[in-house]
């Protein structure tokens, strides 16, 4: 559905006469956990929907409409939200808890992962860095 999105965005970008135009994905992403009546919020439809949008980066596949142009995309959110407002589904978009552990295996094997957290009494909040670099399969013979 993503990708169908994205091959729409095309679409009406070349309607109105321009071909040349880069699309980037400012936010994507699937909750793990939500209320009653978000039946779909489920660390396995998560796990799904992740898992495949990042074995798609990682193949640098294109949409259907334009198959050797990867898609730049930016994953909602890196870190559950504890303290987000409204639904359960709003506060569990992330890949990790905030304290750095997975909140499930998305396979993300070949990554180099890097997490530092530091605290400031002063200003009393965390700051977390967390970075994912991905290896591409013409660097996996590299480890």
């Amino acid at each position: 559905m993503l990708y169908a999105q994205i091959d729409a965005v095309y679409a009406a970008i070349k309607a109105i006469g321009y071909t040349n135009v880069e699309v980037k994905v400012s936010e994507t992403g699937w909750p793990s956990n939500g209320d009653s009546n978000e039946i779909g919020a489920t660390p396995q439809n998560a796990k799904l929907y992740n898992g495949n949008l990042l074995r798609r980066i990682e193949e640098k596949q294109g949409t259907p409409a334009k198959p050797l142009v990867p898609i730049d995309v930016y994953v909602f959110a890196l870190f559950n939200e504890d303290l987000k407002p409204g639904p359960a589904s709003e506060r569990n978009y992330g890949l990790y808890y905030p304290n750095g552990s997975p909140v499930y295996n998305i396979g993300l094997q070949g990554f180099v992962f890097q997490f530092s957290c530091m605290y400031s009494h002063k200003l009393d909040f965390y700051l977390g860095a967390f970075k994912i670099m991905i290896r591409t399969r013409e660097y996996s013979s590299e480890a």
